[in-house]
């Protein structure tokens, strides 16, 4: 699927928008790596509650990053991310992520996220390498293996 898609990235920068998402959910490893580099203050708890518990107390589990207030990532900046090199994991797949749902096999199906044919390139030339790496990067975000 990520061949047939032929996402290339055209650094249109879309996806950093509020227009696009409205928040960038960190895994741990981000939040480890994005501390060192960027520092606390540019996370927030994750933006949905997980959870609520029998007093009515509401739950979050992990972090994402700050949005601007503009709605904006808060490494976006004119045209561009500030921390590209560093940038969280989700940042590097998009738009691919594995659809949850499995199979009669039990194969988890690919799907595309992101607006299509409203950011970056479609049906461009992607390698069986990089696709590879595109897919190990995917089912590591999504499964943590």
């Amino acid at each position: 699927m990520i061949r047939e898609v032929g996402f290339v990235c055209d650094l249109c920068g879309r996806c950093c928008t509020r227009e696009f998402n409205d928040h960038v959910f960190l895994l741990d490893y981000d939040v480890e790596r994005i501390i060192e580099v960027a520092g606390r203050e540019v996370l927030r708890p994750a933006p949905y509650y997980e959870f609520c518990d029998n007093l009515g107390r509401f739950y979050v589990m992990g972090y994402a990053l700050r949005n601007k207030s503009n709605g904006d990532c808060i490494f976006y900046t004119m045209g561009r991310c500030d921390h590209y090199t560093d940038r969280p994991e989700i940042c590097r797949i998009f738009p691919y992520m594995l659809h949850r749902e499995e199979d009669d096999e039990g194969n988890l199906d690919w799907r595309q996220i992101g607006g299509l044919n409203q950011h970056g390139l479609y049906h461009g030339e992607v390698g069986v390498e990089k696709a590879r790496k595109i897919a190990g990067n995917v089912k590591r975000y999504e499964v943590g293996k």
